[in-house]
């Protein structure tokens, strides 16, 4: 895979991230189904990341069609960060042991795949 088709792979994965927030925003707003909505976007920022890592180093050439895919990156990445404001509120109005889970980890957590120990004083 060249660079070129990495950061178009990336620029690609930015939108359906922003997409899937725009879902979930929807779904909360819609009264929907949330935590369906967070499954999936957990997933698609899984795949974000991956696209992430393969693309460090790379060397994107300086064309018009990369210099689009870069705003396109932006404004995709600016829809989640505004979507997830008002998941991240919900989580912190909800109340017991995984709302206080999907609060410190964000919705990228998985309670069967990911171990998560909390110690300090106070700590159960």
């Amino acid at each position: 895979m060249t660079d070129a088709e990495k950061f178009t792979s990336f620029c690609e994965a930015a939108s359906v991230v922003g997409s899937h927030s725009d879902l979930a925003n929807h779904a909360l707003s819609s009264g929907g189904h949330l935590r369906g909505q967070l499954a999936v976007l957990r997933d698609r920022y899984d795949e974000f990341r991956l696209c992430g890592i393969r693309i460090q180093g790379a060397d994107v050439p300086d064309t018009y069609d990369n210099l689009e895919r870069l705003l396109g990156l932006r404004i995709n990445l600016q829809r989640a960060r505004r979507a997830n404001v008002r998941v991240r509120a919900w989580l912190e109005a909800m109340s017991g042991d995984d709302a206080l889970a999907d609060f410190m980890l964000g919705v990228s957590w998985d309670r069967k795949r990911d171990a998560v120990v909390i110690f300090g004083d106070g700590c159960g």
